[in-house]
């Protein structure tokens, strides 16, 4: 169940520090001055650094929450200068797994139950492979916070839950068998 997909600053975090990707459109090389000319241009304050990532996106460090939301919030102005901008989801959100959840208590009825002081985006099962290939539901749930940091435990059904960090599975290549990537990525072949 995706229950909201915007990205924005909801809370301060830690470093005090907020990045918002900008792209070209047109997948072309952003020019470091030409980009500062543009945010001179569109009066953006509170500009910690900007820093080229790569060769068409540069990351843009705010020093107020306020700012980096109101800067991407510009679609409009940045599209006629030919950029967009993104704060991506791992900057502004954590995914925690609680356990044990019994299979007939579905991803919405969670969602519905769950106390929480931050706000979530996404609720879903996880599954798992069985011994003959199949995927099946395991007693896992995966939530995502609206929040750089995963809360230690949230209620549901007037009982704590405690939270556990999310790791992702170990991607691997079947075609050179290095680790990071999936065959369709990979720049060996």
């Amino acid at each position: 169940t995706k229950i909201d997909g915007t990205n924005n600053y909801a809370t301060d975090n830690v470093t005090k520090t907020y990045k918002v990707n900008l792209k070209r459109q047109d997948g072309s090389n952003i020019n470091r001055l030409t980009m500062g000319k543009m945010l001179n241009r569109m009066n953006v304050k509170n500009i910690d650094a900007c820093k080229l990532v790569s060769r068409n996106t540069a990351s843009i460090h705010f020093n107020k929450r306020e700012s980096a939301n109101a800067f991407v919030n510009k679609q409009e102005q940045l599209n006629s200068f030919g950029y967009k901008a993104e704060i991506p989801s791992f900057f502004v959100s954590s995914v925690g797994v609680i356990r044990n959840v019994p299979i007939d208590i579905s991803a919405r009825e969670i969602f519905d139950e769950i106390k929480n002081d931050s706000k979530i985006h996404k609720i879903e099962r996880m599954t798992r492979r069985t011994k003959n290939g199949q995927r099946d539901y395991s007693l896992n749930m995966k939530i995502t916070f609206a929040q750089d940091t995963l809360p230690p435990h949230v209620t549901i059904y007037h009982g704590r839950e405690r939270v556990h960090a999310y790791i992702p599975p170990v991607l691997q290549c079947t075609g050179c068998w290095r680790y990071g990537h999936h065959v369709k990525a990979c720049k060996s072949s």
